[in-house]
């Protein structure tokens, strides 16, 4: 890359946030946008900077209204393991109303395949952001747990979005990793009105992207029983018809991994 990110001046970028469900590879975007950028990405979470910043860089901010971010990461209310929580959260201390009340209904969805994300939402329960849980930890009445509560908040929070959102998009993780990640890039970098694109930029971010930092290694491949896959559809069917409604690109699903014990390599 010919230059590493930077702030931007304070106060001279929108507030845009970048929002997804846990374990939909929003660091890994995040490494993206800034590569395309050149600016620094931030977060609502206190202690969680850039993801490429380097480790000798004294340049970190944990103000996501600081206005020298080109976007920042926050999962809304959807960073817990129960449905009470995440109720409580949206309902009793506001933060389903964070759209308007704090973005100008401004924003911008990560959508990954949720047979995918609850799989690393998993991980990540278990042993933190990089680490992988037991095999023992996806099966089970806890594993049941963890499927319905994926099921229903990946499709809630992604639907109440998408409803909301009058100024961005929605882009996804699938696309981002496929031949045409720069048609997908540069339709967010034009949501966000992030003029002009530096194709230098682009093309080396491209070219890099599969990093290993902030991933999980040697992670293994787990299958989905039919009730559970059952599930996951139904979630997928409801965030398709939202996208459908609002004219907004569709769901790869032709790129998704089901996790059928009947697709495994010889």
């Amino acid at each position: 890359m010919r230059n590493t990110p930077k702030l931007a001046e304070r106060d001279t970028l929108l507030n845009w946030p970048l929002t997804s469900f846990p374990g939909s590879g929003i660091t890994w975007t995040r490494q993206l946008i800034e590569g395309v950028t050149g600016i620094y990405t931030g977060s609502v979470y206190e202690g969680d900077p850039s993801p490429v910043k380097s480790k000798r860089s004294r340049i970190v901010t944990d103000d996501p209204r600081c206005g020298c971010t080109i976007m920042d990461k926050d999962h809304e209310a959807t960073l817990n393991n129960g449905l009470w929580h995440y109720f409580q959260l949206l309902h009793r201390e506001g933060l389903g109303g964070l759209i308007h009340q704090q973005y100008d209904r401004r924003g911008v969805l990560l959508l990954r395949n949720p047979m995918d994300v609850v799989f690393t939402f998993r991980n990540w329960a278990y042993s933190g952001k990089v680490g992988i849980a037991p095999p023992e930890a996806f099966t089970g009445p806890s594993w049941d747990e963890t499927i319905d509560f994926v099921a229903y908040v990946w499709a809630d929070h992604a639907i109440r979005w998408i409803e909301q959102i009058e100024k961005g998009t929605v882009i996804f993780y699938e696309k981002l990793l496929g031949s045409n990640a720069d048609v997908e890039i540069e339709r967010l970098l034009h949501a966000i009105s992030f003029f002009p694109v530096d194709r230098e930029r682009l093309k080396c971010t491209i070219k890099h992207r599969n990093r290993t930092d902030h991933k999980r290694l040697n992670n293994p491949r787990f299958f989905l029983e039919p009730q559970h896959q059952m599930k996951m559809m139904k979630s997928i069917h409801k965030v398709q018809e939202s996208l459908r409604r609002r004219n907004w690109p569709r769901l790869p699903v032709y790129l998704f991994d089901f996790h059928n014990p009947d697709d495994r390599k010889p």
